[in-house]
């Protein structure tokens, strides 16, 4: 809570406070100003890793398999993305659709890889960097 406090306040210097910083000169207007941003920076971050550690630390089962087919899906997503945009690229249709159309289907293409193929064929989990189950589930 000091953190976000800090960060609010930090933010609240750097887009609302009118201060009149030219006796620092420009050097000392500068330094000051770096001072302040990377001091936001760094609370806003120490909040969220915060709050992530307090409140999202638990575990189900959609996490569990989430974990588990994090390396595949990061080994096939490029791959994936550019295969289906670069047939889509072309087409006469908004970037929105397209968009939409790229990310369903690349996600939908990744996850049928690995639900048929990766996570069946132990050879290929070795391949994608998964674990071997330790005991049947």
């Amino acid at each position: 809570f000091i953190a976000l406090a800090m960060g609010l306040l930090t933010t609240g210097l750097m887009f609302y406070a009118d201060i009149d910083l030219t006796p620092l000169g420009e050097t000392g207007e500068y330094v000051l100003e770096l001072f302040v941003r990377s001091l936001n920076s760094c609370c806003w971050l120490v909040t969220i890793l915060g709050f992530g550690s307090r409140y999202l630390g638990f575990n189900n089962k959609l996490l569990h398999y989430a974990r588990e087919a994090a390396m595949p899906f990061y080994i096939l997503h490029q791959t994936i993305i550019i295969t289906i945009g670069y047939f889509i690229a072309d087409w006469d249709a908004g970037v929105l659709l397209k968009l939409i159309l790229l990310s369903v289907l690349s996600f939908a293409i990744i996850m049928v890889l690995y639900e048929l193929l990766i996570k069946r064929i132990h050879f290929l989990g070795f391949l994608f960097g998964m674990k071997r189950a330790t005991s049947p589930h």
